[in-house]
């Protein structure tokens, strides 16, 4: 059976004994059901435990399911659910990533999911468009195994930004730190915050509000998400973020296209703070929401009011307001900024990680083998590099190492 990137309403799903079941509806990407009559779309299960009469003991059903070609609608609220980072959001990977080919990796254990992975299976390779996502050891286990049995082409599964405990597996596999980013979990109300804060930074903030009111007593914050957001202002923020991180000799992370995408999804999930002194910009944050879980993306501030600890204030202020508004992380990114620290986020490290089916299938695939090394090698100079910037010497490496990735990535 073809696979097609749609699957028709009651669409069949096998029961692994040549029964039939009826399927969840198909999702199209932009988000909208699909049209009918259309050819079904397999859906692959995958026992791996099961209960039987016989047993005194009631063990769990342990399933999973390979839509292949196609991505259920209940997928967007599960991977909300399971992961809440943005970079795991439908969202986000819609507009992000390529979605030619992609499938759904569902795993349940009873009738409960457990794992939504969204995946591109090319040339013997399961690629996992998931990232910033939590998998420990066993659910990596139970997903590549999964794979190895229900797909005898593929020799390597691929997972990127990955927060994970992996140490051991049936299969070989390679894992290196990639990335890292800032996460905090957030308290029940603002004074469980506050008091958390230290003692300098609890001052500093209550020190810099006040100067920043008496000196400019037209001072306001607001917070708008989603509709509500004006997109001209935050083109400036964008704009006034790059000016100042320009100004300190390094590379902005946003590039134009990155940034018109970042417009339009946040006027889907954005959530976005904006102060202003006698009715002009000086300051924003750019944050994006899925469910209760905050991301933190562009912080800027106006370089006039440098002596007012402005950004910072807006990270506290907008952290605060995430409290209120019922969030439980609250994500500040991945770059390494001393006030993220301040803020009470703790770094957690990110991975990428490749398994093979075997030990023969791994000399099959050096490509992804040294693909693999060259990543970790690239991460160690840079990070070798951030431990001695300021030189010259250490700005003009990282622009080669930079290079050299984007070189990789055309």
């Amino acid at each position: 059976m073809p696979c097609l990137p749609w699957a028709q309403s009651g669409s069949v799903r096998s029961d692994g004994n040549g029964g039939m079941e009826s399927g969840e509806p198909a999702v199209l990407f932009d988000g909208t059901a699909a049209p009918g009559p259309a050819p079904a779309a397999p859906i692959l299960r995958v026992i791996s435990t099961h209960a039987t009469a016989a047993s005194p003991f009631s063990i769990p059903i342990l399933s999973a399911d390979f839509h292949v070609g196609r991505v259920p609608i209940f997928v967007e609220n599960e991977l909300a659910r399971l992961y809440g980072h943005l970079y795991s959001s439908l969202p986000f990977i819609r507009l992000f990533r390529p979605m030619q080919d992609v499938s759904t990796y569902v795993s349940r254990k009873d009738d409960r999911v457990v794992a939504v992975l969204l995946y591109r299976k090319r040339r013997g390779c399961v690629t996992v468009l998931n990232e910033y996502c939590t998998l420990d050891q066993a659910a990596l286990q139970r997903f590549t195994t999964d794979v190895f049995d229900t797909f005898a082409d593929v020799d390597v599964v691929r997972l990127h930004h990955l927060d994970t405990d992996l140490r051991a597996l049936a299969m070989p596999f390679q894992r290196h730190a990639c990335s890292e980013d800032y996460v905090l979990a957030l308290p029940a109300t603002v004074d469980a915050y506050t008091g958390l804060l230290g003692k300098s930074t609890r001052r500093n903030i209550k020190r810099y509000s006040a100067k920043l009111l008496d000196d400019h007593p037209s001072f306001t914050l607001r917070f708008h998400a989603g509709a509500e957001i004006d997109i001209r202002q935050l083109r400036m923020l964008l704009r006034m973020s790059e000016a100042k991180i320009r100004s300190k000799g390094r590379c902005f992370a946003v590039d134009a296209d990155f940034a018109e995408r970042m417009l339009i999804l946040a006027t889907q999930c954005g959530f976005v703070a904006v102060a202003t002194i006698d009715g002009k910009l000086c300051a924003g944050l750019i944050c994006f929401r899925n469910g209760a879980h905050y991301v933190a993306k562009v912080v800027a501030h106006d370089s006039a009011f440098d002596d007012y600890w402005l950004g910072t204030l807006c990270y506290y202020r907008t952290i605060c307001e995430a409290i209120r508004r019922g969030g439980s992380v609250f994500n500040l990114g991945m770059q390494r900024y001393d006030y993220k620290t301040r803020l009470l986020g703790i770094r957690r490290d990110l991975d990428s990680v490749a398994i093979y089916r075997s030990r023969q299938a791994q000399l099959r695939r050096i490509d992804h083998v040294l693909d693999m090394a060259n990543d970790d090698l690239l991460r160690r100079v840079k990070l070798h590099l951030l431990a001695r910037q300021g030189s010259v010497l250490t700005h003009s490496a990282m622009q080669v190492v930079k290079g050299w990735r984007w070189l990789r990535s055309r």
